[in-house]
């Protein structure tokens, strides 16, 4: 997008202003590295691109006259593989953080929230946008959303039996599933699910830095796939447009199910072994 480009445009601009000393590009070249934003991998790897395609002819000096630093080795990819940060909740703080509320309205809808993002693994900016115009099917006590998720893609949102019921019990019969306040019709923002699972957090004295709307979508990946869904369940169920993104969302450790190579054991002739002469 536009916006992207703008962001990889400037950070290529402050790193070429922050190294005039060290890389050395001609103006062509120089209005090229603006222009490229999925090059911008790192300046070693820009470098290449351009020559590759004839674009530019670039000159660098990659090592520090008085260090003999290689500056290019310190520059982060854009897409590495890594276990994300953020922590996940195990199912015994999940059962404190989710503990039934007093009947006080803005604690309920703290709860439905919270509750929603872990039962649909839902994004913040996501779950904000349930409403009932966007219901498209209700059946055997639970329901189907169509609505925009992250990258503008419209995609269908399955409410499980459990969850449906207490939506149903307890937000408004029409507009958005989650207000401002009891007479607003204006949905909550991202930042009222932030504060909604920091409150949880309080209430059931957890530490409130492990508690956010994320980890509750690293918890749906990880505890369902211990309860047997499977990574192509769960990557629907999160948007995921990758596979592997959805794996580094599960953080536990499990054993295979089976062994593959059981599956072989056709392939080998299973007659009885014959003696073996002294």
């Amino acid at each position: 997008t536009s916006k992207a480009t703008k962001y990889y445009e400037n950070k290529v601009a402050a790193f070429i202003e922050a190294n005039r000393g060290k890389l050395i590009v001609e103006d062509s070249a120089y209005a090229a590295l603006l222009g490229v934003s999925k090059a911008l991998l790192s300046h070693k790897r820009a470098s290449q691109y351009l020559g590759e395609r004839g674009r530019a002819e670039v000159s660098m000096v990659w090592e520090d006259e008085e260090t003999g630093a290689n500056p290019a080795r310190e520059v982060k990819n854009y897409r590495v593989d890594r276990q994300p940060r953020t922590p996940w909740l195990a199912e015994d703080e999940l059962k404190r953080l989710l503990t039934r509320p007093a009947d006080n309205w803005t604690a309920r809808r703290d709860w439905l929230l919270a509750i929603t993002v872990l039962g649909t693994s839902l994004r913040r900016s996501e779950v904000v946008r349930l409403c009932w115009e966007s219901l498209v099917a209700e059946e055997n006590d639970g329901a189907t959303f169509k609505i925009k998720v992250k990258g503008g893609k419209d995609s269908f949102i399955v409410i499980p039996t459990w969850l449906w019921r207490e939506i149903k019990g307890g937000c408004p019969a029409d507009g958005y599933l989650f207000r401002r306040g009891q007479r607003s019709s204006m949905p909550v923002c991202g930042a009222t699910v932030w504060n909604a699972v920091k409150r949880l957090a309080a209430r059931a004295e957890l530490d409130a830095a492990r508690c956010t709307p994320h980890a509750l979508r690293r918890s749906f990946a990880t505890i369902t796939g211990k309860r047997g869904a499977s990574l192509r369940d769960r990557q629907i169920a999160m948007s995921h447009y990758r596979q592997a993104t959805t794996e580094r969302y599960d953080h536990a450790v499990r054993l295979p199910t089976h062994v593959a190579g059981e599956l072989l054991a056709d392939l080998v002739d299973a007659s009885p072994a014959l003696p073996v002469e002294p």
